[in-house]
């Protein structure tokens, strides 16, 4: 009789765990839907800034600077910004595309200033020839990229800011 009380036992055993397995599978699938949604958007962002370098280094500016603008816009949804700092990038990635680098380069610093949260306005950097000013732009994008990486999203997106603030007129 003790042998036939163990099958029973065994049976449900072996019911429980098997519906554990499937609860453990679901929960992965789930998660890795999240992943897979998250993937194109990081590979975008990825191809944007590395085609922003080549047009910078072949010295298109206005496009350069446009994939910077809409990949800084394709990190978080647009409810997660400050107030007015879609509106900022928006105006930018105008005046970039028509050649009003000043314009350009003061809507920047008012993104900047908005996601900084500071009470000191951003000072905007030198601008020089167009191979040293790709090299120096390329060095923040490397530096956002490591940002996005380690999942820091506000920090990629100042580095990006700045990179976009070299892009002012030189000054004397």
């Amino acid at each position: 009789m003790k042998k036939w009380l163990w099958i029973p036992i065994l049976v449900l055993l072996v019911f429980l765990f098997c519906c554990q397995k499937q609860d453990t599978v679901a929960q992965t699938d789930i998660s890795g839907e999240s992943n897979e949604k998250a993937a194109p958007i990081a590979q975008t962002i990825a191809n944007n800034l590395d085609s922003a370098v080549l047009n910078l280094e072949e010295g298109q500016v206005s496009e350069g600077a446009g994939l910077i603008l809409d990949s800084i816009l394709m990190v978080k949804p647009s409810d997660q910004w400050p107030e007015g700092f879609a509106d900022h990038i928006a105006s930018a990635k105008g005046n970039f595309k028509g050649g009003d680098m000043s314009d350009a380069v003061g809507d920047v610093t008012q993104a900047l200033y908005l996601i900084k949260h500071s009470s000191e306005s951003a000072q905007a950097g030198e601008a020089g020839e167009v191979a040293p000013l790709a090299a120096a732009v390329k060095g923040q994008i490397i530096k956002a990229r490591e940002f996005f990486e380690k999942g820091n999203a506000d920090q990629g997106v100042i580095a990006l800011l700045e990179a976009l603030q070299l892009f002012a007129p030189k000054t004397k």
